[in-house]
C-alpha cells in the first residue's frame, strides 16, 4: 500500500462512492417501521414536536402529540393529517413526528414510500435534523431534506441541503424532480436518499435526480456539518414562507400517508487497495513528475476514485473524472513534493474508507 520515494512515505486514502444500481449495494437494514399495527405511532420509535409559533417559517398550524386526529396508524400506513380547526390560537392542526432521542444515524440510505397531500398552503416534508447541533444553530449544523412539496405544485418534489452559517448566514442547495404525468397525491411514490461520506444522492421511484458533494459550515471544516448523527422528521405544515397560506380552494383535511420507512447502512467492509506502481522502495527524484497506479476493489460497490496523499498533502487521484473503473485499475499523475515535505509521514500508512 505504500512506496518509498526519497525517504518520504506515500499514504493512500480511498474515497468509496457507491455507484452500482440502486438495491445492488451491500446495504443492511438497521431500522424501519412498516406501520402494520393500529393506533398511535409506535412510541418506541417516534416522538412529537408540539406547539405553534411558526417554526421559523411563519407556519400557521399547531402541532399536537398523541392525537389520533393528526397522527395515527391504520394497520398498513402512517397517516399525518392536517385539519382546519382551532387550537392554541391557531386555525389549523397537524403533527410533526420525530425519531430524536430514539434513533439517529450518520450516513445511510433512507427509503420512504408515501402519498402526499395537495392544495395551496400545504407543505409536507420528510427530512433530517442534527441530533446534537455540534456546529451551532440552524443551519451551521445542517439540515437534510429528503422530500418537500409545496401543495400548489402537485407534480414536483424537492431535495435540499441547508448549511453554512447560523441564520441569517445560512445557505441552501438542491434540485427538483417533476413527474412526467400525474401528481404525487395520486399514488404512492418511493423517496430515497443515499448519504455516504462526502456525497448525497436523491431518487424518486429509483430514478436518480440530484447529487451533492459540496457544502460548508462556519462551525467546522469539511465534511462538516454532514458527518454527525441526524434524526428523522415527518410532518405536514400549513402555510409558511414557501407555500404561502391556504386559500378558498384548499380542501381540508389533507393527509400524508406513509406506507413504510426503512433505514439502511453500509456493511462497512473496508476496501482493498494496493499501490501497483511505482514499486515499494522505488527511488524517485524530488520535483520530477511520476505516475502512481493502484488496484482497488470493495464488496459494497464499485470504487470510482482513489486519492493519494503524503501526510496531509494531496498528490493526485485516479481516475480524474467520476466514472467507474472498468478494471478497477487506472493510473494517476502526481508530482513528488519538494524536500520540506519529505519524511512528513512516518507512521504506519493507512487505508481510509469514508
Amino acid at each position: 500500500m505504500v512506496c518509498r520515494a526519497n525517504k518520504a512515505w506515500i499514504l493512500i486514502a480511498t474515497t468509496l462512492l457507491l455507484v452500482a444500481p440502486l438495491g445492488a449495494q451491500s446495504w443492511q437494514l438497521v431500522w424501519h417501521d412498516e406501520f402494520n399495527y393500529t393506533g398511535l405511532p409506535d412510541p418506541q420509535k417516534w416522538d412529537y414536536d408540539v406547539g405553534g409559533g411558526g417554526w421559523g417559517n411563519n407556519e400557521l398550524q399547531y402541532y399536537t402529540a398523541n392525537d389520533a386526529d393528526n397522527a395515527r396508524v391504520d394497520g398498513s400506513s402512517l397517516i399525518i393529517e392536517a385539519r382546519q380547526e382551532n387550537l392554541g390560537g391557531y386555525n389549523y392542526t397537524s403533527a410533526r413526528l420525530v425519531t430524536r432521542g430514539k434513533a439517529d444515524w450518520k450516513y445511510g440510505r433512507f427509503d420512504i414510500r408515501a402519498r402526499l397531500p395537495y392544495g395551496q398552503g400545504l407543505w409536507p416534508a420528510l427530512w433530517l435534523l442534527p441530533s446534537d447541533w455540534v456546529y451551532g444553530g440552524w443551519a451551521a449544523s445542517g439540515e437534510i431534506d429528503i422530500m418537500e412539496l409545496v401543495g400548489h405544485v402537485t407534480n414536483q418534489v424537492h431535495g435540499t441541503l441547508h448549511y453554512g452559517g447560523t441564520s441569517p448566514n445560512n445557505v441552501q442547495s438542491g434540485a427538483a424532480y417533476t413527474l412526467s404525468s400525474g401528481a404525487f397525491n395520486d399514488d404512492f411514490h418511493l423517496f430515497t436518499l443515499e448519504w455516504v461520506p462526502g456525497e448525497f444522492r436523491w431518487y424518486v421511484d429509483g430514478t436518480l435526480y440530484a447529487t451533492q458533494n459540496s457544502w460548508w459550515s462556519s462551525g467546522g471544516v469539511y465534511p462538516a456539518p454532514f458527518e454527525q448523527d441526524f434524526h428523522l422528521l415527518f410532518n405536514v405544515a400549513v402555510g409558511g414562507n414557501w407555500p404561502g397560506p391556504p386559500n378558498p380552494s384548499t380542501v381540508f383535511p389533507q393527509q400524508m400517508v406513509v406506507d413504510y420507512v426503512r433505514v439502511y447502512q453500509s456493511s462497512g467492509v473496508a476496501p482493498s487497495v494496493g499501490i501497483t506502481a511505482p514499486g515499494n522502495g522505488a527511488a524517485l527524484a524530488a520535483g520530477v513528475p511520476f505516475t502512481i497506479s493502484a488496484d482497488a476493489s470493495d464488496d459494497d460497490g464499485t470504487v470510482t476514485r482513489v486519492k493519494f496523499y503524503q501526510g496531509d498533502g494531496f498528490l493526485g487521484r485516479m481516475p480524474a473524472s467520476r466514472i467507474p473503473l472498468p478494471s478497477k485499475k487506472s493510473p494517476a499523475r502526481g508530482v513528488m513534493p519538494s524536500p520540506p515535505w519529505q519524511s512528513i509521514m512516518t507512521s504506519i500508512p493507512q487505508c481510509r474508507k469514508w
